[in-house]
């Protein structure tokens, strides 16, 4: 797994009186606080970082600092820092894109589940270009899981090459581009990084699930009665709300017309769905 260092304001309301005091020295003095989660860190800016030259100076050595330190490969800036985001030129603080890449196979575990059928018999469909490090690992971890990876690409001499190599250990996947049939009978899609014109450009089963990782939205033709995920919504602990919050900023919910609710490892996801997986 990638290790991802989210950057967010520390805008926590703290109960413990022990604990506002320490946080608002904190800010005083400019101080950075550090906090391990499951994919990385997460590193809380004091709210004022920006009030002078001198302040914002000092919050971005201390970040990149810390990132360094950590070996960090990707560092997720939260919507309200953009004057440090875009003076760094990052290109991964798409958050729900981040987030559903890390939850891909609980998501297809829950939607299988709902589809009341065994995921470890069933067959997926990829559709990728990038060959990196990125993408190989995510197609490793749904091999672990389907009973058959299909994997549709322009790419096609890098991931045969994969094919071969798998081959060798007796995992057997597909890899395809025939823009006709290659994702005519696919039930599941996993949308890694095909754009919505390269995507368009194939036929696929009007009746399928699928579950775009994409950071370009992905839209449907008239004649899809399927579902597309988009995007995923979290709800954490009360003291976490706020830290989700800051990432999404304002969601048009109006771009869907259902929400259902999954229950993972102890944690309530809303799935933003096209309509609901009923």
């Amino acid at each position: 797994m990638l290790k991802n260092v989210y950057v967010i304001k520390n805008n926590r309301k703290y109960i413990n009186k022990i604990d506002r005091i320490k946080y608002k020295f904190y800010e005083i003095i400019g101080k950075l606080v550090l906090e391990k989660v499951s994919d990385g860190y997460i590193i809380l800016i004091p709210r004022n970082y920006n009030k002078n030259n001198l302040r914002l100076s000092l919050t971005k050595n201390q970040i990149k600092t810390i990132t360094n330190k950590r070996n960090a490969d990707r560092i997720i800036y939260a919507n309200n820092i953009e004057d440090i985001s875009k003076e760094e030129n990052n290109k991964n603080n798409c958050i729900k894109k981040v987030l559903m890449k890390n939850l891909v196979c609980d998501i297809l575990s829950y939607i299988y589940n709902i589809k009341g059928k065994p995921k470890e018999l069933e067959d997926i469909h990829i559709f990728v270009n990038r060959y990196d490090k990125e993408n190989i690992n995510l197609i490793y971890k749904l091999i672990k899981q389907f009973k058959t990876v299909n994997i549709i690409t322009q790419n096609i001499s890098k991931y045969r090459m994969l094919e071969q190599k798998l081959e060798k250990d007796n995992i057997m996947i597909t890899v395809s581009n025939n823009q006709r049939k290659s994702a005519k009978r696919a039930s599941i899609i996993v949308n890694f990084d095909f754009t919505q014109n390269d995507f368009d450009k194939y036929n696929i089963n009007n009746d399928c699930i699928i579950v775009n990782l994409n950071d370009e939205k992905q839209t449907a033709s008239k004649y899809f009665n399927g579902i597309i995920v988009n995007d995923i919504d979290i709800s954490i602990d009360v003291n976490e709300k706020y830290f989700i919050r800051e990432f999404y900023g304002d969601i048009d919910i109006g771009l869907f017309i259902g929400n259902n609710i999954m229950n993972l490892n102890g944690k309530i996801y809303m799935m933003k769905m096209s309509k609901l997986l009923v």
